[in-house]
Order: C-alpha cells, then sequence, then structure tokens
C-alpha cells in the first residue's frame, strides 16, 4: 500500500534491472574486497559498501523512499521516516512540514502551522513510544533524539508595515 502511494506506476525499474543492478553492485564490492580492501581502513569502507547493498535490498523490499521530486504529505513522510528508523535503514531522517513559513507581514498565519507542526511531532513521538526499541522492554523513542527547527525566526517587534523580519535568533526543540 505504500509502495502503490510512492511509486507510481512504470516509474519503478523492472525486476530485470534491478537485478542486473545489484550483479554490478556485488561484481564491484568483489573487485573492491580483492584489490584493496583486506585490510584496516579500507576494509571497513568496503564493509560499509557492502552494508549499504543490504540496506538498498531491504529498502526494496520495503518500497522504497517514493519518488524523486515527488512531494509527500508530512504524515507520509513521517511513515517513511518511521519505517527506515524501525528497519535499521538509516539512522537519521529529515522531515519538512513543506508549510510556507516565510509569511513577512502575514503573521497571522503562523499560529495554525505551528499547530499543524506540533500535532505531527505528537503523533511521531506517539508512535516511537508505542514501537518496540533496540533493547529488550524498550521502545524506539529510548534510542531516537527528535531535533524541530528552522533555520531562522522573525525579529520579535513589528517593521514599519506591521511584518516582521527575519532574525537569526531561533529556538530548538530537542
Amino acid at each position: 500500500q505504500l509502495a502503490a502511494l510512492l511509486e507510481p506506476e512504470g516509474l519503478a525499474p523492472s525486476a530485470a534491472e534491478h537485478a542486473a543492478l545489484d550483479r554490478y553492485a556485488h561484481a564491484s564490492l568483489a573487485r573492491q574486497r580483492a584489490l584493496r580492501g583486506a585490510h584496516g581502513a579500507n576494509r571497513r569502507l568496503v564493509d560499509d559498501f557492502e552494508s549499504s547493498l543490504r540496506r538498498a535490498s531491504a529498502l526494496r523490499r520495503a518500497g522504497g523512499f517514493g519518488v524523486g521530486g515527488a512531494v509527500q504529505s508530512l504524515d507520509a513522510q513521517l511513515e517513511l521516516a518511521l519505517m527506515a528508523l524501525e528497519r535499521d535503514l538509516s539512522q537519521t531522517v529529515a522531515v519538512s512540514t513543506r508549510l510556507p513559513w516565510d509569511t513577512h507581514a502575514e503573521n497571522e498565519r503562523q499560529g495554525p502551522m505551528q499547530s499543524e507542526t506540533f500535532a505531527a511531532m505528537a503523533r511521531l513521538l506517539d508512535e516511537l513510544a508505542r514501537r518496540p526499541g533496540r533493547a529488550t522492554g524498550s521502545k524506539m523513542l529510548d534510542d531516537t533524539v527528535v531535533l524541530c527547527m528552522s533555520d531562522l525566526s522573525r525579529t520579535p517587534r513589528f517593521n514599519t508595515v506591521g511584518g516582521k523580519e527575519h532574525w537569526p535568533v531561533m529556538a530548538a526543540l530537542v
């Protein structure tokens, strides 16, 4: 169901294309291991490459992460983030509200956008608190740091036209 939402028909590589890519990647892995991946830092790099191939395979089985350039709702982003973390496909994820925060003189729009953002954060935290964590008896919330921030905020006072300017001082919620 998630894959159907994220991969429109005709855009997914065929099974034959995936098989060809897998053969190439594994041949490249074997070549790198034989040429320079037997010891030390190079071995760790080749091992990391091998791990990335396993994660890529798991991503394909999970339905992938959508189509490049496609806009996903915040709820769809949260589901993907949870899936990636839960299945150890990623150690970090980022989601975007995709809301038009740059309001300048229309600051009354900020409140509803903040409400929508915090409601999504509550859903995320609830899901992290519900799903099993790495250690027995723990929850994903025990293993996860959630950070909510922006690249700027608004000045505390209105400007001459009743709006607020960009301000490099901001808060972050951790």
